[in-house]
């Protein structure tokens, strides 16, 4: 083949074939406007996802995250909580809770979803105290603490509800 500027191209039959070696990646490619098809290697959608965020292009940045729950099962866990951490800033608390419960049966370790979940409950559970509605703050409350057992807030809080009820 040809070397063009550190570009080796190789030729099979009609179809014109592109190797770019590229700090020791080597991605085929196929241009179809001209004339070639070029395939390119697998998009990293959560590092597109987190430029998108970065910019506060909050509904594209979803998207790709999206794509790589479907695309790049590697990084699933960390797609759904990125999801839903752009879902409660956009005030859909309830959709950021089902993006963080999807990222733990993926990695049951994933040290922020779980703090994320607690922080949910926990914040349920508070107000939930402070409207005297005991019942439901002692049920999140200890979502809280199912969800992150650390949660020293989530502990303080059942202390309060148990001290309240006598």
């Amino acid at each position: 083949g040809e070397n063009l500027s550190g570009l080796r191209v190789r030729y099979k039959g009609d179809e014109r074939e592109s190797a770019l070696t590229l700090l020791g990646v080597v991605s085929e490619m196929r241009l179809a406007s001209f004339g070639q098809l070029f395939t390119y290697a697998e998009e990293d959608h959560m590092s597109k996802g987190r430029e998108l965020e970065a910019r506060t292009l909050y509904g594209p940045a979803m998207a790709e995250h999206q794509r790589a729950i479907k695309e790049q099962s590697e990084q699933a866990a960390e797609a759904h909580y990125r999801i839903g951490t752009l879902s409660n800033m956009l005030g859909n608390t309830e959709g950021a809770l089902r993006e963080f419960k999807a990222a733990l049966p993926v990695n049951p370790n994933h040290a922020e979803a779980k703090k994320a979940v607690a922080a949910f409950y926990l914040n349920h559970g508070a107000a939930a105290r402070q409207q005297k509605r005991l019942s439901d703050a002692t049920k999140d409350l200890w979502e809280a603490v199912n969800a992150d057992p650390s949660s020293s807030a989530a502990h303080l809080e059942l202390g309060k509800i148990y001290e309240e009820s006598g």
